[in-house]
């Protein structure tokens, strides 16, 4: 990996942009303020409060640690917007694992390649999703892997030999304590996040908990949430904005997290209005679709929304001016990133100008500057190459040191 200058670090830690806090440290302080507050709403699965997420997740890590996974052992997460997510990741991070995530609409092309350059202990598929058989779509797949020893399936319907269904998992636990022995350190490797692959094949994007953290320290900040906040996510949790923005930050928040399996824009603003949903993340089209619904003027005006974030793609211009006119009182911002861990938004105080016409401001903590061909730092407003640094920077890709030398400068 390529970790962070320790000046650096030590500053981050100053700043409180790094908390050397665990994902499952949230969680414990989340029941400790409020055991019965619902954590997670899943449309497909119902409701679950923080203190019976927690009984599963203490319950699922001494199940995985039976079946033999260990502090370093990779696990590939590919499921719809389910708390099954959110569950298993923090189940890994009891033990020390690494959570793999991908988008759940992959095919053979994409398991086989992150099965394989992970070198996956395990993995977690949805049994059939839209009509999809995803067992034995992966299981010839898993034939030729050495290593992959564990396969779980939600829903798995029929027996597969080799599989295991979630549910039947969670009841071989022994005991619901983890030992807390299996804690890692919060600059471990606690998650690797394959790319869409806009900018190329996808690669695997290694963060800690600290990298992965800084993303919400360095953003929560700006627009002033808290616990009371609901979190509204349509955007995919195999991707990073969904994962980051999602469950991250409303485990970080200690708030209501509300998922919506698939894309349906009545359903997303009624749901939104019902539980007073106060920000969400969308893509350019789940934005359009919104603005665009016939239900938008029976739920518009009962919305609570103080923030959209819009990315994943080209946000055009007009959409946002559209979103200025029809909801007024929402800051409707672009959110420019990478997996990588870089990003920027509009903040609050930005005039409206900014906000339709320019992707913000870099997150706290975050330094930008522009190269030029011989890599001499050029001024303001002159084309060139764009490098950064930040608490919310990854560590290099997953086995392809080679891209980290295209990448990485020195410090």
């Amino acid at each position: 990996v390529r970790p962070h200058a320790p000046e650096l670090a030590e500053w981050y830690r100053a700043e409180g942009y790094w908390t050397d806090r665990l994902l499952i440290d949230f969680l414990e302080s989340a029941v400790r303020r409020f055991p019965d507050k619902t954590a997670i709403v899943d449309d497909r699965f119902g409701s679950i409060t923080y203190l019976a997420l927690q009984e599963r997740v203490f319950r699922l890590s001494t199940a995985l640690y039976q079946r033999g996974v260990r502090s370093g052992d990779r696990f590939v997460i590919a499921l719809p917007n389910w708390h099954h997510v959110p569950l298993v990741m923090l189940a890994l991070g009891y033990i020390g694992a690494i959570s793999v995530h991908m988008p759940v609409l992959g095919r053979e092309r994409e398991f086989e390649g992150v099965l394989r350059v992970s070198g996956a202990k395990g993995l977690v598929v949805p049994g059939c999703y839209h009509g999809h058989d995803y067992v034995s779509m992966i299981d010839p797949i898993t034939q030729e892997l050495e290593g992959l020893d564990l396969k779980v399936s939600i829903e798995l319907g029929d027996a597969k030999p080799g599989w295991l269904d979630f549910e039947q998992l969670l009841e071989e636990a022994h005991t619901s304590l983890p030992d807390p022995d299996w804690r890692p350190s919060p600059d471990d490797i606690t998650s690797v996040l394959f790319t869409s692959g806009s900018s190329g094949d996808p690669k695997g994007v290694i963060h800690s908990a600290n990298t992965l953290g800084a993303l919400n320290t360095t953003l929560a900040p700006i627009y002033g949430f808290g616990p009371d906040d609901v979190i509204f996510m349509a955007a995919s949790l195999g991707f990073s904005a969904g994962l980051i923005h999602g469950p991250r930050l409303a485990l970080f928040l200690g708030t209501t997290l509300i998922l919506q399996e698939s894309w349906n824009a009545e359903q997303a603003l009624e749901t939104m209005a019902r539980e007073g949903a106060a920000f969400t993340l969308f893509t350019p089209t789940l934005l359009h679709d919104l603005l665009e619904s016939d239900a938008f003027a029976q739920y518009g005006p009962r919305l609570a929304l103080q923030l959209i974030l819009c990315g994943g793609s080209n946000v055009p211009r007009h959409l946002l001016r559209s979103a200025r006119e029809r909801l007024p009182d929402t800051l409707t911002s672009v959110i420019w990133g990478m997996t990588e861990g870089i990003g920027s938004s509009c903040w609050p105080q930005d005039t409206p100008e900014r906000v339709t016409e320019t992707d913000g401001k870099a997150f706290l903590g975050t330094e930008l500057d522009i190269l030029g061909l011989d890599g001499e730092r050029l001024p303001r407003g002159v084309e060139g190459e764009l490098i950064m640094r930040g608490p919310q920077r990854f560590l290099g890709y997953f086995g392809r040191p080679e891209l980290d030398d295209e990448v990485f400068l020195p410090d």
